[in-house]
């Protein structure tokens, strides 16, 4: 390693880091001694030193930017649990607010079913389970309701789902502001969101409520 760092320094153009990867694991000693051979390196001017042990290597593939990368190289030992026909979910707290004050919190499941395309090779009947194909649907744990949702979603969508109707328009929201990222959702590692409205998205939802009300 010493030899290598020290050809490393005559490159042209200068290097800003070297890196060593290995299958090895981690090892204590040894990142003790690349942090002191690149304390030495920096004071002369030169380059950090920095060792990536498969534990680092294994870390940082799995984080959700990266997956990309898995699959791109890796395609053949991923498992695609909707090509295999089985609905996706994942439960997550979702806490609800109002200029800034929070008030309402639920756990929620989100999830998908297969599409209809990766079932058939091409679009399905609209009869029996090839209805359920390809539809979103979310579970409300705290009032032990469930109901299928269409993209963009409305707060009439939701309201088998939420008693208060606020909620139910809050959460249709955070819904469409998700809606291109939702297999994010799905495949993510977050599990905790907050949906905060403005006082006065609340004061027109409210306006349009009263005015289907009094139609």
């Amino acid at each position: 390693m010493l030899n290598d760092v020290r050809s490393a320094k005559e490159f042209n153009p200068r290097l800003t880091e070297m890196v060593f990867a290995t299958t090895a694991r981690r090892d204590p000693g040894l990142q003790e001694y690349v942090r002191v051979l690149t304390d030495a390196n920096l004071a002369e001017g030169y380059f950090s030193v920095s060792v990536w042990s498969w534990d680092d290597i294994r870390e940082e593939i799995s984080k959700e930017e990266n997956l990309d990368l898995c699959y791109r190289f890796f395609e053949g030992a991923m498992i695609n649990y909707e090509n295999l026909g089985i609905a996706v979910s994942r439960l997550v707290r979702l806490t609800l607010s109002v200029a800034g004050t929070a008030d309402s919190t639920y756990e929620l499941l989100l999830g998908r079913t297969p599409r209809r395309d990766l079932q058939t090779g091409d679009a399905a009947g609209e009869f029996g389970l090839d209805y359920w194909r390809g539809q979103h649907f979310i579970a409300n744990w705290s009032e032990r309701s469930i109901d299928t949702f269409p993209v963009p979603t409305y707060t009439s969508d939701l309201e088998e789902v939420f008693r208060s109707k606020r909620d139910a328009y809050i959460v249709s929201k955070w819904l469409n502001d998700n809606h291109k990222s939702f297999t994010d959702l799905l495949y993510g590692e977050t599990d905790n969101y907050l949906c905060d409205i403005s006082s006065e998205e609340l004061l027109e939802f409210i306006g349009g409520d009263d005015d289907e009300e009094s139609d």
